[in-house]
């Protein structure tokens, strides 16, 4: 018998962040280690990771962090988190390539251990855990769920997967390993539970195909279609689409053109020679071209609207285009989506979208879960990665496949379940599992305060008064000075700059006195009294900085 222990670090009740932690008595076993893409409130900030303190601290306990898959909410938080530890890391094939691309872009230098996993790989940890990996079907290939076998039975997270009977030999389900699993007892399952409001099934590929060919067959020019980077086998597709109807491929986005290359490289895609055109032939092959614009998260909208607007050197879309639009925006998107479309249709090009209706999530539904459960038949449902509706109706959805309600285990973000003896027991353990927000390269230095700054400058500008005080003389010896950023337009605006003046003047008399000046005060009665004045005259609220210099 062993103590066991989950707690999600990221991914509970939010879309991203997916980063799993199991430990086994004194073993961590860390499960993906992903981002979230910020919200367009977020000002300046470009990804956001989970709180690594927890496996910092215990970091000689913890065994490795092992990758379902390369898609960044499951992979995209290594960086950081490498750069604090090196842990080991343990991946497929195709998973560890993209990981090491990553961490050269982001100038990580790894000095730890990596070991590839297929799914006849069976690692064996201390006297009691073992682990081994299980093909799954996903949008990318050599994608796979993780087992911890233990003691008490087998605690599963099946990361994002679909059951297609159309999948290829790269992205077929071992429907072997998941009934072997199942039959040697699971204490618990971890479903990613984002689709669980989608009735049936998710795989809906043939449609797709259908809509891709029937798209090529009606267009003679130009073809300019969207992907995202890692859907390899969306890319796929095209590219043998693209080749039945004798055209040409180009690839737009630098990020695209590694994973396409790497993928190339490993044989995980595949792509007759002299198919793909370098940029320097754009213009010979023009009318028989196909352009995948692919990119991470908002990416492929942000090309489109470069290409739309002819900011983009390499590919500018005409209205003898046809666009087809087969990427749906992802949470946090919606917005530079739309306007990117809108830039399109003003170049008077064809524009198609596709359905999504047609466009496989590749995020199990609700039939893919119950059929999961079934091959697994676990103990203890354990709803992961999704809003916390979700996770409150994939408890519902175990129901009906004999899941009793009580046996489903819904938790936030720190807090822990424990299993002594096979049995759930209560517990207030938990740990911190706050966001951390990256700007650039810099973890952590970007909070909540720093967020509503970069706010209200956004929307309300910044007023900077400048003054020179001399120490001896007690008096103001140069300015105020008034310099107003995104906030008026001052040759409009003079009586207001006169009577911004006066106050501030006003204010250095009240705290500049015979007896000294009351430094603690100055700032405080220039800020304060500024900003009360301007909303009262413009119902705006800037960011109002006092500069005081001092001399003798």
């Amino acid at each position: 018998m062993a103590t066991i222990k989950i707690v999600a670090l990221g991914g509970q009740a939010e879309n991203g962040k997916n980063l799993y932690v199991i430990e086994v008595d004194e073993q961590i076993f860390v499960i993906d280690a992903g981002l979230k893409y910020p919200e367009e409130t977020m000002l300046g900030i470009d990804k956001i990771v989970a709180n690594f303190d927890y496996l910092v601290e215990n970091k000689k306990r913890v065994r490795g962090i092992f990758l379902t898959h390369a898609h960044e909410d499951h992979i995209g938080a290594l960086p950081s988190l490498l750069a604090l530890h090196p842990f080991p890391i343990y991946g497929t094939k195709l998973t560890l390539a993209i990981v090491d691309d990553l961490l050269r872009q982001e100038k990580v230098k790894y000095t730890g251990r990596k070991q590839t996993i297929n799914s006849q790989s069976l690692l064996k940890f201390g006297k009691n855990v073992t682990i081994r990996a299980f093909k799954t079907t996903h949008s990318i290939p050599d994608s796979v769920g993780i087992a911890v076998n233990t003691p008490d039975g087998a605690i599963v997270f099946t990361s994002d997967f679909v059951f297609d009977q159309s999948a290829g030999p790269r992205y077929a389900t071992d429907l072997a390993a998941l009934g072997a699993i199942g039959q040697q007892g699971v204490l618990a399952l971890m479903q990613i539970s984002r689709g669980v409001e989608t009735p049936g099934y998710a795989a809906n590929e043939q449609s797709f195909q259908k809509e891709l060919v029937d798209t090529f067959d009606s267009w003679e020019n130009r073809i300019v279609i969207s992907a995202y980077a890692t859907d390899i086998r969306r890319i796929q597709e095209i590219i043998d689409t693209a080749v039945e109807f004798g055209r040409k491929v180009f690839i737009a986005g630098v990020r695209a053109q590694r994973l396409i290359d790497i993928s190339l490289k490993l044989g995980y895609l595949d792509m007759p020679t002299g198919t793909l055109v370098a940029a320097k032939d754009l213009t010979k092959y023009r009318e028989q071209l196909v352009v995948i614009v692919a990119g991470n998260s908002g990416l492929p909208f942000n090309l489109l609207h470069r290409m739309s607007t002819r900011a983009d050197k390499m590919i500018q879309i005409e209205e003898t285009d046809l666009v087809v639009l087969a990427t749906p925006p992802i949470p946090g998107t919606e917005v530079v989506a739309a306007q990117a479309s809108d830039a399109i249709f003003k170049t008077g090009a064809k524009v198609i979208s596709i359905d999504k209706k047609s466009l496989t999530t590749s995020v199990a539904a609700q039939e893919d879960l119950k059929m999961m459960i079934n091959f697994m038949r676990p103990k203890y449902l354990y709803p992961t990665s999704g809003d916390y509706r979700h996770l409150v109706e994939h408890a519902e959805l175990g129901t009906q496949v004999g899941i009793p309600y009580e046996r489903a285990i819904i938790r936030d973000n720190g807090d822990f379940a424990v299993f002594k003896d096979s049995e759930l027991v209560e517990t207030n353990d938990y740990v911190l599992a706050e966001d951390v927000l990256i700007d650039g390269t810099v973890a952590g230095d970007v909070g909540s305060v720093v967020l509503r700054d970069r706010e209200q400058l956004s929307q309300d500008g910044v007023v900077l008064v400048m003054v020179t005080v001399s120490k001896s003389k007690k008096k103001v010896v140069s300015g105020p000075e008034i310099v107003t950023r995104g906030f008026i337009y001052i040759k409009e605006s003079q009586d207001l700059m006169d009577s911004m003046y006066e106050l501030v003047n006003a204010r250095l008399d009240e705290c500049i006195s015979e007896h000294g000046i009351e430094w603690s005060l100055l700032k405080q009665t220039i800020r304060e009294g500024l900003g009360k004045y301007l909303f009262k005259q413009t119902k705006r609220r800037p960011m109002i900085i006092p500069v005081i210099m001092e001399v003798k």
